[in-house]
């Protein structure tokens, strides 16, 4: 099995996209899923090296899914497993992840995970941000939130080239950001 890339930031940090960046660009076969890291998780618990193997040799890339919180099981596993951290500005992580929750709860999709819990939320940023600087790992940012490297960075961080070139999403355009502002502006007023 080839070394996996595994992208441990937390939900809402632009996973969506950068799955797409990845299949439609580099021609990486990348799987955005909860529900893999759940089952990679429950292989783990298990000691199922062969399950665990088994369920990472699907795809070439992971995301979402807090894969951080398994990084020492995994590195045993796989110590050449590739890892790259995605981010965003805190405000707009914690008003894009709180918009996500109450638009599920509106149209009657209420996973388990999806409480609204900023105490937690806060304690899961700092760890996975301090793992993310633990391991030297370069953060970047696909929503232009931050002053971390975009999607730029991807041709360092993969090892390879694009075979087209993906479109850089500016700030001013991206709905997510706009929302952001506007949730962050009314709760400060």
């Amino acid at each position: 099995m080839q070394n996996p890339i595994i992208f441990i930031g937390l939900n809402k940090t632009g996973t969506a996209r950068l799955t797409q960046i990845l299949q439609d660009h580099y021609q990486i076969n990348a799987l955005h899923s909860v529900q893999r890291f759940d089952d990679v998780r429950e292989g783990l618990k298990a000691n199922n090296a062969q399950r665990v193997t088994e369920l990472l040799s699907t795809h070439e890339a992971y995301l979402d899914g807090n894969w951080w919180r398994i990084l020492p099981q995994l590195l045993d596993l796989f110590p050449n497993i590739r890892l790259i951290h995605t981010t965003r500005d805190y405000d707009c992580w914690v008003n894009s992840r709180t918009a996500h929750i109450l638009r599920n709860r509106i149209i009657g999709q209420t996973p388990e995970w999806q409480h609204i819990n900023y105490d937690d939320w806060l304690i899961a940023w700092n760890e996975n941000h301090t793992l993310a600087k633990e391991l030297n790992l370069t953060s970047i940012d696909i929503t232009g939130e931050t002053n971390n490297p975009g999607i730029e960075i991807l041709p360092q961080l993969l090892g390879q080239q694009p075979t087209t070139e993906p479109s850089k999403r500016k700030k001013q355009h991206s709905m997510t950001s706009m929302m952001c502002e506007i949730i962050t502006h009314l709760s400060q007023s």
